[in-house]
């Protein structure tokens, strides 16, 4: 803390006293949390954040430990360097990153449930729809069947846009 924070403090009441304590460990507890899941990234992802060298330097050293007394000490030290830097903006990058890691796997899940549908027809439709009941299952059926014949037939749609495509589109939802 600054001396001239310090120097507010002090001609503060008591009320916006205890208010500017609560924030101070809020921006701790953000900060912290942000620092575990910068070490809990995998490096080559990591490596993809735009960020500091010297951050980058401390959240090695802090992913590398595991127990005791360097951790707490280490920990403690990653919160105070993340206060030198833009911690809504290294959030952000990581909120994409990770947003982007859960989009692949929404959309992989997708593609596969698609693949299901192509090949085995009816089959998987009955067992998709046991799991999503609130589907549409005419329109679903209508648009498996539509993307099964134009798979067989090798010819895409009019205006370039496949069934198969607004097949995945039904399904994303």
């Amino acid at each position: 803390m600054d001396p001239d924070e310090r120097e507010r403090l002090r001609q503060a009441d008591t009320s916006s006293r205890s208010e500017h304590r609560a924030e101070m460990r809020t921006s701790l507890t953000r900060r912290e949390t942000l620092a575990k899941a910068l070490a809990e990234l995998d490096p080559r992802k990591r490596a993809k954040l735009e960020l500091d060298p010297k951050l980058i330097e401390e959240i090695e050293l802090f992913a590398r430990l595991s127990k005791g007394s360097a951790l707490a000490r280490q920990r403690r030290h990653m919160v105070r360097t993340l206060g030198e830097f833009d911690f809504e903006e290294i959030s952000r990058q990581l909120a994409v990153l990770v947003g982007d890691v859960k989009h692949d796997a929404r959309h992989h899940r997708l593609e596969r449930i698609l693949g299901q549908l192509l090949e085995q027809g009816d089959d998987a439709l009955d067992a998709y729809l046991a799991e999503h009941p609130e589907a549409d299952r005419q329109r679903l059926r209508q648009a498996v069947r539509a993307a099964q014949k134009e798979q067989a037939d090798g010819a895409p749609a009019k205006g370039g846009k496949t069934r198969r495509r607004e097949l995945y589109l039904l399904l994303r939802g």
